[in-house]
């Protein structure tokens, strides 16, 4: 619990901690404790495996991965896992390649390595420190938080961070990606650089765009089709922590003045002879994010539906009458 309430306490998880569903699973060992805990050659017999000194580096707990795996299948379809060592010496270790992170679950901390591995396994950013003399001379990199541009070239090229340039203190530092040199970086720190520091602009956009490429805006609607006049039309948008999801419908592809909330009702639209389209879109326009390109494709989503034709009827009628002399 302390873990947990802790981790969704900087952005960009404090913002979109309601997208999270978070599952513990006990495990329960025949020993209490972590192997080389306190020190060295200290054995003992737990459930998953864990232990000090992993790769001869006194504050890596490795875990048995597969024992790791299989305990958290008693989740529901767990994305990212989270293993807890039984101590409070500190530590802790990522597994990238199976979404897993280690930390010891007495030391506070260790919440910081099991963050910095999180925008590893969950954000796909690159770590942002760097051996002192390397110098890296290969192509650009996929992750969008190293580069090989300076500002001048990023900002003409428009690519990588320039959306950013100039703001929150982001610009391009050399040295990233284990490189000193010959590599970019979009902050002087940040928790892909150093433990304790926010995620950062750049690296928080990133994790919020992954997130999206996962969660549809619209979380429930009504069921798409044809609908007849009258018809009460509604959906259920996600909720962020402190800003809603902007929404709009429209009637054959134009907007209705107004009509912004979750609920549309059919009886508003003008009689027409033919169908109409009624459609209703839903974006995130947090200022989280500057890439309107990904906004367009993951953090928008929408409806349709089709309006019965509707003809306005009207009578008339026709009285005679006749005289006799």
């Amino acid at each position: 619990d302390e873990v947990i309430s802790a981790f969704f306490l900087q952005q960009p998880l404090l913002e979109y901690a309601s997208l999270f569903n978070v599952h513990r699973v006990d495990v329960i060992s025949n020993e209490s404790g972590v192997d080389n805990d306190p020190t060295q050659g200290i054995l003992k017999d737990t459930a998953l495996d864990m232990r000090y000194w992993c790769n001869n580096i006194e504050r890596l707990i490795c875990v048995n991965v597969s024992k790791a795996l299989n305990a958290a299948n008693f989740a529901p379809d767990a994305d990212q896992i989270i293993v807890l060592a039984n101590s409070s010496k500190y530590g802790g270790a990522g597994y990238a390649g199976s979404n897993i992170g280690t930390l010891a679950g007495q030391n506070g901390s260790a919440l910081e390595v099991a963050l910095h591995e999180f925008g590893h396994a969950f954000g796909d950013l690159a770590d942002e420190y760097f051996s002192i003399g390397d110098t890296y001379t290969g192509p650009e990199f996929t992750r969008v938080n190293v580069s090989i541009l300076d500002s001048q070239a990023m900002a003409e090229q428009n690519t990588k961070w320039a959306r950013w340039l100039g703001d929150n203190g982001v610009d391009t530092f050399q040295g990233g990606n284990y490189n000193e040199f010959g590599v970019y970086r979009p902050t002087s720190n940040s928790k892909m650089r150093s433990l304790g520091r926010p995620f950062e602009s750049v690296n928080v956009e990133a994790m919020i765009i992954k997130l999206y490429e996962a969660i549809d805006p619209i979380d429930a609607a009504t069921a798409e089709g044809q609908v007849v006049k009258g018809d009460v039309l509604e959906i259920t948008p996600i909720q962020p922590t402190s800003h809603n999801i902007d929404i709009q419908w429209f009637v054959d592809g134009v907007a209705i003045p107004g009509a912004n909330t979750v609920s549309f009702n059919t009886a508003t639209v003008a009689d027409s002879c033919t169908e109409q389209t009624i459609t209703v879109a839903a974006v995130d326009n947090t200022d989280l994010v500057r890439d309107e390109n990904a906004r367009e494709l993951f953090m928008t989503s929408s409806r349709t539906w089709s309006l019965a034709a509707n003809c306005a009827s009207s009578s008339s009628s026709v009285a005679s009458s006749s005289s006799a002399a």
